[in-house]
């Protein structure tokens, strides 16, 4: 009777020893799950924040009147302040992102002259930068009407 509980204790540590290591495998499991998370979410947080501080950045520039955007333009912030504009130097608190503003007459008929009736269309592109890398980049038109 005695030799067979001694093969029982022998039985108990292995099954004991099994279920540690599956109990580790499993904490590792979730703490690589939860890393990932982390990182995915720390992502989106990035390009949302990158996407409206470009559309915030273009509906500045698509209220100026046309008249005031010269033929060929482009401004950082922070950094060169737009002429027009030389308060505007601000990306309102988020200090690690930065913005290139472009701006140039759109050649409609790709013929490398802007003919008449282009002259009333610009092309507008704005890069947003997180930490020195492109985060976003939005492009569209402005139309003097």
């Amino acid at each position: 009777m005695k030799n067979l509980l001694r093969g029982e204790k022998g039985i108990r540590l292995l099954s004991v020893l099994i279920a540690m290591a599956l109990l580790s495998l499993v904490g590792v499991a979730a703490l690589y799950a939860l890393g990932t998370a982390y990182k995915a979410l720390s992502l989106a947080d990035k390009r949302a924040t990158a996407e409206s501080l470009a559309r915030s950045e273009m509906e500045y520039i698509k209220a100026l009147p046309y008249s005031e955007l010269p033929d060929s333009w482009s401004y950082d912030i922070p950094g060169s302040p737009p002429s027009w504009d030389p308060g505007h130097n601000s990306l309102g608190g988020h200090d690690n992102y930065s913005a290139l503003v472009s701006g140039e007459h759109f050649d409609v008929n790709g013929n490398s002259t802007i003919d008449e009736n282009e002259e009333d269309i610009q092309i507008i592109t704005i890069t947003i930068e997180h930490l020195g890398e492109v985060v976003i980049t939005l492009e569209d038109y402005k139309v003097n009407r």
